[in-house]
């Protein structure tokens, strides 16, 4: 990367921060300044100024006042930086690191689902929302240091200067081959980090496995723990051989600046330098000797600081933020059309449509059907067939390959996008339920009405496990942050899913797979509620459970990606097709669980 760029980045990253928390960043360099000047204003300015002026006998009174001030300098720089750190910093960083972190997840939010099929995107993301804190770290690191250097050596040279020009001259040489190796130490690490991030993101999946409650019964009874150890292990090792063969070369760049350009050299040149002008041509006196030597390696930190780390660190900075905007300016493939839904849900029409993921085999092939406003219709099949996927694309997750969905006769990839998804309330077949209150569950927002959330509570069946909570709605779920949280059982989950469907109040509603954590008993009670809360609704039923589907006034069998058969649930039956076959099937499964 080009350094013109590196520094784009770097002034792009330090703008977002300003706009943040500019008060924050102002305080920074501030307290970098006036602290970072202490120790040259005492070992170096303030000493030679006593020495040299003790030697020409000036008075006492004049060096004790320049003393005093000097310490009341010292004891107010000391009380505002503590309280800067100690008491507004810690809050300023934690709110910079959660907006730009946000602005990770709106963009993550705002990215099509075919984004997480890509295993590169994937680690993108996690790349970037885990390296986040770290590398804003290391800009705050810089930025609290970089000021204060450049006071530091601004003065420290001054002195220098005053007193020979040649000392800044020769710290300035010895220092300049540091920069020569900056450039490769910065690509070597991040390079590094860039070839272990796939092998951390594994580790870190590992690592979730053992601490989430939804493994813990699976691990405990099974021997998987033993296949998850045994890749953890070999995957500590891989990264262990990556590490092995980054850092060598990392070593080597440091050694090699290090010793060409270091404290030896600069330090074993200065001191025969100041030999020779002490005893051979004597122009320094004790004054000027005791600061030049307490104040080149004050010197020497500025300068190998300015001309080493934070050249390193602006490298390494500018590379982390380069993906951080190329991930912030993925495009959506998805995109919004313009045009208003003025009429409600009248019909939606798949016109030959046909899809595949990535380019390969087509998942459904030249599917056509219709359902009218207020229609109820199923899609059935066995696991795999593609039915899951056909209702993605109605919610517009994907868009079609070939072929049309039409809403009220226009293209739905013309509307609105943000509209059309407001059309339909919809239950996950992998449903998540949230560390969060059950009225936040439900709602799915932060702001909800208490009544609606209750009215649709009931109408699912939840009314009576909401009156068991002591906190009714602001009952927290699952235990991940609080030890009175409740967890639900598969059954009350998947109603809380409807529930969320429901709160919605949308004209669409998809139910996938809607019964599949229940019994046939509690599916034949939740089929009852699904036909009474969804009367004056259309409806779209995804299932592999036919007595979900039963009153449904369209019934679309789909196997290997096509719809081979189409009715309702008697005509099918008369047809002695696939479903009449998948019926029995069930049946006579259903008769058996009974009779167990």
């Amino acid at each position: 990367m080009k350094i013109k760029k590196i520094i784009a980045n770097n002034l792009y990253m330090i703008k977002c921060l300003l706009d943040i928390q500019a008060s924050a960043i102002v305080g920074i360099i501030f307290v970098s300044v006036i602290t970072t000047l202490i120790p040259v204003i005492c070992n170096v300015v303030l000493l030679r100024y006593i020495i040299n002026k003790l030697i020409i006998g000036n008075s006492l009174n004049k060096i004790f006042l320049v003393t005093i001030v000097v310490c009341v300098y010292i004891l107010l720089t000391l009380i505002f930086s503590s309280l800067f750190k100690e008491y507004i910093l810690p809050g300023a960083k934690e709110r910079i690191c959660s907006s730009i972190l946000n602005r990770v997840n709106d963009k993550a939010v705002s990215l099509d689902i075919s984004c997480y099929d890509n295993p590169l995107y994937y680690d993108e993301l996690v790349w970037n929302m885990s390296a986040i804190e770290e590398k804003i770290d290391g800009i705050f690191d810089y930025l609290s240091k970089f000021p204060g250097y450049v006071a530091n050596f601004i003065l420290t040279s001054t002195v220098f200067t005053i007193i020979d020009k040649k000392l800044v001259i020769l710290v300035l040489f010895t220092v300049f081959v540091t920069f020569i190796f900056n450039k490769p130490l910065a690509e070597a690490n991040f390079n590094k980090e860039n070839a272990i991030k796939s092998m951390r993101r594994k580790k870190q999946y590992i690592e979730s496995v053992f601490k989430q409650y939804d493994y813990a019964q699976e691990i405990r009874l099974s021997n998987i723990s033993s296949v998850l150890k045994r890749e953890y292990n070999k995957n500590t090792k891989e990264l262990q051989d990556v590490y092995r063969m980054k850092n060598k070369k990392v070593w080597i760049i440091n050694f090699l600046q290090v010793f060409l350009s270091g404290y030896f050299m600069v330090n074993f040149v200065i001191v025969i330098y100041l030999g020779y002008q002490i005893i051979v041509k004597k122009n320094v006196n004790t004054g000027d000797f005791i600061a030049v030597f307490n104040g080149v390696n004050t010197l020497l930190s500025a300068l190998y600081y300015l001309l080493g780390r934070f050249v390193t660190q602006i490298m390494e900075s500018g590379y982390f933020i380069e993906k951080y905007r190329n991930f912030l300016s993925i495009e959506p493939s998805i995109k919004s059309g313009k045009k208003t839904i003025n009429n409600g849900f009248q019909t939606l029409e798949f016109k030959n449509v046909s899809f595949s993921y990535n380019s390969k085999e087509e998942v459904l092939h030249r599917i056509n059907f219709t359902i009218k406003r207020g229609e109820k219709i199923a899609i059935v099949g066995e696991n795999g067939v593609g039915k899951s996927t056909l209702i993605k694309l109605v919610m517009r997750l994907y868009d079609v390959s070939a072929g049309q969905i039409l809403l009220n006769g226009i293209d739905i990839r013309e509307y609105d996008l943000v509209q059309y998804r407001k059309l339909m309330g919809v239950a996950f077949q992998n449903f998540q339920i949230y560390a969060a209150a059950l009225g936040n569950n439900i709602s799915g927002s932060v702001n909800y009405a208490p009544d609606r959330v209750m009215n649709v509570a009931k109408e699912c069946g939840l009314y009576e496990i909401i009156n068991k909570c002591v906190n009714g709605l602001e009952t927290q779920m699952t235990k991940e942050f609080d030890d009175n949280g409740v967890i639900l059982s598969g059954g009350e989950q998947q109603k809380i899913a409807l529930a969320r469907a429901l709160y919605s109040n949308s004209e669409l509603l998809i139910l996938d797979e809607p019964s599949a954590a229940l019994d046939p008993i509690a599916e034949q009670k939740l089929n009852k509620q699904l036909k009474n809360i969804s009367n004056e609704k259309t409806v779209i039923y995804i299932s592999h459970r036919l007595s979900s589907t039963v009153d449904a006034d369209c019934i679309y069998v789909i196997s290997n990606g096509q719809i081979v058969e189409n009715g309702n649930h008697f005509k099918l039956l008369q047809k002695n097709g696939l479903y009449n076959k998948m019926w029995n099937f069930q049946a006579a499964k259903y008769v058996s669980n009974m009779g167990e």
